[in-house]
């Protein structure tokens, strides 16, 4: 609850923020009011430190989280001397600044040092980024820090916060009924429709924040026992499949296609999962990655245009990766073709998809990849999977779809062959 003039913190919000621990974890479920709480936070924070920071899954979510809702709504004009809105900072009339980041390219991150940082929806962060990313940016400052959150399953960052017993550690643990803003018919209402509707697990995670199975996993064959395979690479085809990102990452994977008794199987034996690249940095990692091996499908999102014609300048011939339907009718049809090769093969039992265990994004990726949850007033909602951290698995969709199509010829234009200029029919 906030105003113009004064942030009002509810009694649990308020439990909260009255302790001094280095570290605090929160593990709310929806609306108990953690955007207010980390604002609070923040302006505390700065009213005696230099460097303050708060820190979203995505460059996008912290905008319309914290800046866009909270910040630019509420935070007073007198206590600003500058605002940022490119960089996301703040910068307030002691010198002291709050500045807001986002978690999906964790090397924007490093080397700084910091004497506060709030992270929200801490469990859709990259495992690697606390232990190699933010924390070391607080050890010269000894700075403190909030995590924010709604459990994800047990196989997240979120969780083994929640989990440790340290000294310099506070855990909380609130639903949505602990927050006295909250409607509490409505909140009702959604729980009858949710368990009536076969989505009990929906409601223990998101609203009593129950640390449960993973609700609305897309992926639920996906099994590391049977699926993370070490194979060694002998005879066969070689594909690439390419998610291509600017501000996101780009995720390749490259694909060892072989036969077993007959039948056919896919493994994934590298990756590259990199942000800040340019087209032509990318193409030449992946030049590197192929080495000798001559690869005989590659694919890419068919709307990155401008990184196929940069990949034909270095003779790297890549197809767009097969589209039929539009929309969200791709992007299920892709789906299911994903879950099929997750399936165990009717002669041995072994699944038809591998995976090598170097290949960690993807392994992240497609273990925390959901059914994104529809607004309580949208009619005849249709499965959409949630966009987040979802470039590996989008690489692998893309060569789902498209290895088993007939590949196209690359011919030789006549009036050229020295610069090779090359069409395709």
């Amino acid at each position: 609850m906030m105003n113009k003039n004064l942030i009002v913190l509810h009694p649990n919000q308020s439990k909260i923020f009255l302790n001094n621990k280095t570290n605090r974890i929160v593990v709310a479920g929806r609306k108990f009011g953690k955007s207010s709480l980390a604002l609070a936070e923040l302006l505390r924070s700065a009213k005696e430190n230099m460097h303050n920071v708060f820190i979203a899954p995505t460059y996008k979510m912290a905008k319309n989280t914290l800046w866009n809702d909270h910040i630019i709504k509420f935070l007073p004009k007198e206590l600003i001397k500058e605002k940022n809105e490119t960089e996301l900072k703040i910068k307030l009339h002691n010198d002291n600044t709050i500045t807001l980041f986002g978690a999906d390219d964790p090397d924007r991150l490093r080397g700084a040092n910091w004497d506060f940082v709030v992270m929200d929806e801490f469990q859709d962060f990259k495992p690697s980024s606390w232990e190699y990313v933010i924390e070391p940016n607080l050890l010269a400052t000894k700075g403190r820090s909030i995590f924010m959150g709604t459990p994800k399953g047990k196989k997240n960052i979120l969780y083994e916060q929640y989990s440790i017993q340290d000294d310099d550690y506070e855990s909380y643990h609130y639903t949505s009924y602990d927050s006295p803003i909250i409607d509490k018919l409505k909140l009702e209402a959604i729980r009858k429709r949710l368990i009536n509707s076969g989505k009990e697990d929906v409601w223990k995670q998101e609203y009593m924040a129950e640390f449960t199975t993973l609700a609305g996993l897309i992926y639920t064959l996906w099994d590391r026992i049977i699926h993370i395979q070490n194979i060694p690479i002998a005879d066969g085809a070689f594909g690439l499949s390419i998610d291509r990102g600017i501000e996101n990452p780009s995720a390749v994977g490259f694909y060892y296609l072989y036969q077993k008794e007959g039948d056919d199987r896919i493994h994934m034996f590298d990756e590259i999962y990199q942000s800040g690249l340019s087209a032509s940095e990318l193409c030449n990692l992946i030049k590197l990655k192929m080495g000798n091996r001559q690869f005989t499908y590659k694919f890419c999102d068919p709307s990155a245009k401008d990184f196929l014609e940069t990949a034909k300048e270095h003779n790297l011939y890549i197809q767009p990766a097969s589209r039929e339907g539009s929309g969200d009718s791709w992007v299920l049809d892709g789906i299911s073709k994903c879950k099929d090769l997750l399936m165990k093969s009717p002669i041995d039992g072994k699944p038809k998809f591998s995976v090598s265990s170097n290949c960690t994004n993807f392994i992240e990726e497609i273990e925390s990849y959901i059914w994104d949850e529809q607004p309580d007033e949208e009619i005849n909602p249709k499965d959409k999977p949630r966009k987040l951290n979802d470039h590996s698995v989008d690489q692998w969709r893309y060569f789902a779809v498209s290895y088993s199509k007939p590949e196209p010829e690359y011919k030789v234009a006549k009036d050229d062959l020295s610069n090779k200029n090359w069409s395709l029919e």
